[in-house]
């Protein structure tokens, strides 16, 4: 059977489901990049997420990116999809071989190891989205919004020294909180970062990439 998508809506299209198959497509992307089994799996993992996540776009030129990247000797995963459910990617290091894990299973998240995943949508405006959520052993950091927040804040922060600058050349943030509930203790830990006061901006959104429960997204000056 080809491979294909299933949608699901309840609760008044509140709620909205996504289920692939999608055996041929990663048994094409294996013999395309002669990726070995953990890479594979690994590659056709987020090839699933990306056709799932582009069939949510709305728009025929809107596209979508996602990039992990890890520590692990994987070092990275590039998957961009389209609003057709149409899908392409590679993983940088394709021939990685490594014992399985506890379970007896292929060890995707000791392959990654600590990382990044990266979600870009290009929907024609005039700056594409970008969020960031943070894995740990190959996987989201703990599901609590202070450990959240706290991984976040770090990832920012990393990002800010790779440019040479630090969380006081934040002149905007934007925050986007699955709960917000959660402000609270979000808040708390986010002026600890945040202690010059940015402009800011924190709005309670449906869904984030991967359930997570916060993200952030900074402008920074970069001159002198």
């Amino acid at each position: 059977m080809s491979d294909y998508i299933v949608r699901a809506t309840a609760a008044d299209a509140n709620i909205r489901a996504f289920a692939v198959t999608s055996r041929e497509m990663v048994e094409t992307a294996r013999e395309d990049h002669m990726t070995t089994p953990v890479m594979t799996a690994a590659l056709g993992r987020l090839l699933s997420a990306g056709a799932m996540m582009g069939a949510m776009m709305k728009g025929d030129k809107d596209i979508l990116t996602l990039q992990v990247k890890g520590d692990g000797l994987l070092q990275g995963i590039t998957v961009t999809a389209d609003s057709k459910g149409r899908v392409k990617g590679y993983v940088v290091e394709p021939d990685v071989i490594i014992p399985a894990n506890a379970k007896g299973k292929l060890d995707v998240g000791g392959a990654v190891g600590h990382g990044f995943l990266q979600v870009i949508k290009d929907m024609g405006l005039k700056e594409p989205y970008v969020g960031q959520v943070a894995l740990q052993t190959g996987e989201i950091a703990e599901a609590t919004i202070e450990a959240q927040t706290e991984q976040v804040m770090k990832n920012i922060g990393n990002l800010l020294a790779a440019a040479g600058v630090d969380y006081s050349k934040v002149v905007k943030t934007s925050c986007f909180l699955a709960d917000m509930g959660d402000f609270g203790a979000f808040n708390e830990i986010y002026a600890k970062y945040f202690t010059s006061k940015p402009a800011r901006s924190c709005v309670a959104v449906k869904t984030l990439p991967k359930n997570v429960l916060c993200e952030v997204e900074v402008i920074a000056y970069l001159g002198e």
